[in-house]
């Protein structure tokens, strides 16, 4: 006996069930790849409009810079405010305080281009608020042997501009309270705050007079712009582009290579101990923006061997310490307001320095470069720091 056969219409029935469903799921593969395709030029295009934004907001500062260094005013808006429309975009800039001569000014820079916007915030001064090798806003304490003095990198090394036990005599530091020089010799004027004195003036070779006024500085607002990428531990090397880091370690014998032009966010603690190093290869610079936690650098330290501060910036948003120590050379700027600084051993330390508190000791040094306070333009202003920020 043979089993009943179904239906011809129950088969025909089936079959169109089958190929309404695969219609069905082409259709949604069709319009998943259409979504997708259409996201991927989303994107494209809004990377576009922010570097585009970006442009603008550079732009916006070269005028404001054009205005502070000339006295002119290019619009109606008073020295150092810009707003304009350019090439499908706009830009702004924000002066404050007002412009009223050689002194240092907050720029809050914008620049934007279709929905994009991309802000900068940028602190500029002239050579008289730059002409500090360090400024401790609290107190400056200095003692065992440690000294101050001046140099100019652009005319070559240090050790070929020593005459003496010292080089040139412009190694001021000043701070809106007391300084003790109770090291070495201090090779430049010690400026003490209003009200506030130098103990040990004998130790000075420059005036000590009080400042008529205390310096108001800018804090140091951590804005980092992309995500974290994690902790860093160990040794390794970065190239050219912008990192992030929850904390960044270096123990032992680690070695961490700069290449090119890197800028690095570490979130919290930053940590180089032992014998580890961080080695910038020739003509690569580093700039560090540091969100808490101490910062500590000592052992083997930042090595540059191009011996040229202005490749190394650091800017701290700390408010504990700022640790630099032990035998090797430091050159670089830095940046850190609210920061307590720490420098012992025989460390010697090249370029500028700005800081809450500052405590030096030991048979090491300060050597302020000078170039880091000379303008390159008619009315000296130059770029103290800048940070990304938040466009509104």
């Amino acid at each position: 006996m043979h089993a009943a056969r179904p239906e011809r219409g129950v088969e025909r029935g089936s079959a169109l069930l089958l190929s309404l469903f695969l219609v069905l799921v082409l259709a949604g593969l069709s319009s998943a790849l259409v979504s997708t395709s259409l996201f991927r030029q989303s994107t494209a295009r809004a990377l576009q409009e922010h570097e585009r934004a970006y442009e603008r907001a550079l732009a916006a500062l070269d005028v404001a810079l054009f205005e502070l260094n000339t006295s002119s005013d290019t619009g109606t808006d008073g020295i150092g405010n810009v707003a304009a429309t350019i090439a499908g975009g706009d830009l702004q800039v924000v002066i404050t305080p007002p412009f009223a001569g050689p002194a240092q000014y907050t720029l809050q820079v914008v620049g934007g281009f279709g929905p994009a916007r991309e802000g900068l915030r940028v602190v500029v001064a002239t050579d008289a608020e730059l002409s500090s090798g360090l400024f401790g806003r609290d107190s400056i304490a200095m003692s065992g042997g440690f000294s101050v003095d001046s140099y100019h990198s652009g005319a070559g090394t240090y050790a070929s501009q020593v005459s003496g036990d010292h080089a040139g005599e412009t190694g001021h530091i000043t701070s809106n309270g007391d300084i003790t020089a109770g090291g070495g010799i201090v090779y430049g004027d010690a400026t003490p705050g209003p009200g506030f004195q130098v103990l040990h003036p004998e130790k000075v070779m420059g005036a000590t007079a009080p400042a008529a006024e205390a310096r108001a500085i800018d804090p140091y607002v951590y804005v980092p712009p992309i995500g974290s990428s994690g902790p860093w531990t160990g040794a390794g090397s970065i190239s050219t582009g912008t990192y992030r880091y929850d904390t960044l370690t270096l123990g032992s014998s680690d070695v961490l290579t700069i290449n090119g032009d890197v800028t690095l966010y570490v979130d919290d603690k930053f940590t180089a101990s032992g014998s580890s190093a961080i080695v910038l290869s020739s003509g690569a610079t580093l700039t560090i923006h540091h969100g808490a936690s101490d910062f500590t650098v000592s052992g083997g330290g930042v090595i540059n061997p191009d011996e040229a501060p202005s490749r190394l910036a650091l800017f701290s948003a700390s408010l504990k310490k700022l640790t630099l120590s032990g035998g090797a050379a430091f050159f670089g700027q830095v940046y850190a307001p609210e920061a307590e600084f720490v420098s012992s051993g025989g460390s010697h330390l090249y370029g500028s320095f700005v800081t809450r508190r500052a405590n030096l000791s030991g048979d090491g040094g300060l050597h302020f470069d000078t170039s880091l306070g000379a303008g390159s333009a008619a009315g000296g202003f130059r770029v103290r720091f800048a940070q990304e920020a938040k466009a509104l």
